[in-house]
């Protein structure tokens, strides 16, 4: 079997239904998969910190944007924007303006309004910069963190708790490989994830894939059609007499040329395995060393 990827389980279902849909033979395998990181950084007393980060004038920013939103925040607001707005006192305008363009769904407008609210909804993205999101975005991560680490929840009286708190700060490791404060956290997450399979002698198959499958997966597609390829000229090659499996590598190494364009398939280093696939769908008789075609 010719292992295609491993997917999600959204995902999953609709390339196997493709697939089956153009009458391959698909196996899928269920198994857990662990994506691992590490992310290094300072940690102690914000005052302990300011004369070791570089822009600490950024998380001090963030400290006091946090200590004024936790001191407007009720049970029924959203700490993350109170703290978007402390940071950027015009966040509460722009996001007005776009819950007002998306209070009713696109689809739902008549042709002629739903134009002018899709030009309105860019306007007000096109004020919105990117890498302004990003760090906002980081900045709340950085303002939960230092509620974490100071064992403070939403709702408690503050005091002076965040006057000097503890803070845990990204750095560069190389820049700070043997600072006293310099600490590390290893993540782990553990998913479960479908690895798919194709049986290769249905590979041929592959004009019939519905074209929304060679859009979206388009480098499955792609695996999958030069897979089909090289089976296709196996089959047809069909030398005469018994050759060996040296002979039998070179023929699975497939050139092809289209409008200048170049396709080059290397199977050689699974020559065996290629024709044990073939001696299988009754192609081929393997004996020993040799091969030789049935058809």
């Amino acid at each position: 079997m010719f292992k295609l990827g491993e997917y999600y389980e959204d995902e999953t279902k609709p390339i196997v239904s493709y697939l089956k849909d153009a009458g391959m033979k698909v196996e899928q395998k269920a198994c857990l998969y662990a994506e691992s990181d590490v992310s290094t950084f300072l940690e102690g007393r914000f005052s302990e910190l300011r004369s070791e980060i570089k822009d600490i004038e950024k998380y001090e920013r963030y400290l006091v944007a946090l200590k004024s939103a936790i001191a407007k925040h009720t049970p029924e607001d959203d700490l993350k924007e109170l703290f978007y707005c402390e940071l950027d006192p015009a966040w509460a305008e722009k996001k007005r303006r776009a819950d007002e363009v998306l209070v009713t769904p696109l689809s739902s407008l008549p042709e002629e309004e739903k134009e002018a609210a899709k030009e309105k909804l860019m306007e007000i993205f096109n004020e919105i910069d990117t890498k302004d999101l990003v760090e906002k975005s980081r900045a709340f991560q950085f303002a939960i963190m230092t509620l974490s680490r100071n064992e403070i929840e939403q709702g408690q009286d503050l005091g002076d708790r965040l006057d000097d708190p503890i803070v845990r700060i990204e750095v560069d490791e190389e820049e700070y490989k043997d600072h006293k404060l310099l600490k590390r956290t290893f993540f782990v997450d553990y998913e479960k994830v479908y690895e798919l399979y194709i049986d290769e002698f249905s590979a041929p198959l592959y004009d019939e894939i519905d074209e929304d499958f060679q859009d979206e997966y388009s480098m499955e597609f792609f695996k999958i059609k030069t897979l089909g390829i090289l089976m296709e000229t196996l089959v047809k090659e069909s030398p005469p007499g018994k050759i060996d499996i040296e002979d039998f590598a070179d023929m699975c190494e497939v050139h092809l040329e289209s409008n200048g364009s170049f396709l080059e398939i290397d199977a050689t280093d699974v020559a065996e395995d290629i024709a044990k696939v073939l001696e299988k769908n009754g192609v081929v008789k393997v004996k020993g060393n040799t091969i030789k075609w049935k058809v």
